[in-house]
């Protein structure tokens, strides 16, 4: 289906349109992974022509990520549109709302094992990145407190924790709160060692500090 030429460039009312169409489609039966691609694509075609992303494609962006419900079974081309969409959209204090709501859906969706959610490293890798404290407070916090799994354990072929995608500063914060709990909680999930400058190993700077 040729969603894509909904959106006619030039024509200030293509992105009503377009974004009435993507919505009808995203609450449809089947219909939300197709909605995250065609929009996914809008995003990399901005990127792509290095043009600014306007605040209407924007809003749109945060209205679909809001309906996900983690019931939709990701594959690789799901994965990459929503981290595409995740990595704009999730920036800055006006997503605050949506990535706490989008964290706890995405916790409660990888305790009930749901829809391969553990497949969604890189949308996981950007909550933590842009609003590590709505994410640890899923994931770790009282939130959290049901599933005392370590975070990497709840994905599939990942070779380290989300957690590490979140500053440093972010975590060391977020671990000052309450550190005899949440200290050996971050631990459990950072990175402990890096190179050091002969080739050997250290401390990584996070498992310093921390």
């Amino acid at each position: 289906f040729g969603w894509h030429v909904v959106r006619l460039r030039g024509d200030p009312s293509s992105l009503s349109v377009y974004r009435q169409l993507v919505l009808r489609l995203a609450a449809k039966p089947g219909g939300y992974g197709p909605a995250i691609d065609s929009l996914g694509m809008e995003f990399y075609q901005c990127a792509a022509r290095n043009e600014p992303i306007d605040e209407g494609l924007l809003a749109l962006g945060r209205e679909v990520m809001a309906l996900y419900s983690f019931d939709h079974k990701p594959n690789a081309s799901f994965d990459h549109h929503i981290e595409t969409i995740a990595e704009v959209c999730l920036r800055g204090p006006l997503a605050a709302s949506l990535a706490t709501q989008m964290s706890q859906r995405f916790a409660e969706a990888l305790r009930d094992h749901r829809s391969g959610a553990s497949d969604l490293k890189k949308l996981a890798c950007a909550l933590f990145k842009h609003h590590p404290i709505a994410a640890l407070d899923a994931s770790l916090g009282e939130i959290g407190a049901v599933d005392r799994r370590p975070v990497l354990w709840r994905f599939s072929m990942m070779r380290e924790s989300p957690v590490n995608c979140a500053s440093d500063d972010a975590l060391l914060a977020w671990a000052e709160l309450e550190p005899t709990t949440r200290v050996p909680l971050l631990a459990a999930e950072i990175k402990i060692h890096a190179k050091s400058d002969d080739g050997g190993l250290t401390w990584s700077p996070a498992a310093a500090r921390l």
